[in-house]
């Protein structure tokens, strides 16, 4: 649970998280409520769960644009970063269990991302041809 907690206080915006007494703290829009500064062991099961999903995505995608950029190839199984991310996120060791195909996704776009930017720098024409097909268009925000 750790590894989970301190992935969704990374990947919170500087503005919108805090540590109090020693506890990672971060504001939670809480209905009824308002806006809540929450530490991160006292999250709701929900509250827990769509900040992990976030996360997990914001960390894959970070981890897709590494690799391209230390020229591993296009398959997230190949990156040892990624497959650490995959077995932290799936405690019961399952194939396909949990979280494996949102961060397969989300690396994969971080990867075709920086790919599709280092194209549009060595040729202008490249740039003009839109965003890049398939689920990068917003399927991993």
């Amino acid at each position: 649970m750790n590894k989970q907690l301190d992935l969704i206080y990374r990947h919170t915006p500087d503005e919108y998280r805090s540590v109090i007494d020693g506890k990672k703290c971060i504001l939670i829009l809480r209905p009824g409520e308002g806006t809540c500064l929450v530490s991160l062991t006292n999250l709701t099961p929900d509250e827990l769960a769509h900040k992990l999903t976030d996360a997990v995505k914001a960390e894959a995608r970070q981890l897709g644009r590494q690799a391209h950029a230390e020229g591993i190839g296009a398959a997230p199984s190949l990156d040892r970063r990624c497959m650490a991310l995959v077995a932290d996120m799936n405690p019961s060791g399952e194939i396909g269990a949990g979280y494996t195909s949102i961060i397969f996704e989300a690396w994969s776009c971080g990867w075709h991302e920086a790919n599709t930017a280092d194209a549009a720098a060595e040729s202008p024409s490249v740039s003009n041809q839109g965003p890049p097909r398939g689920n990068c268009d917003g399927g991993c925000s």
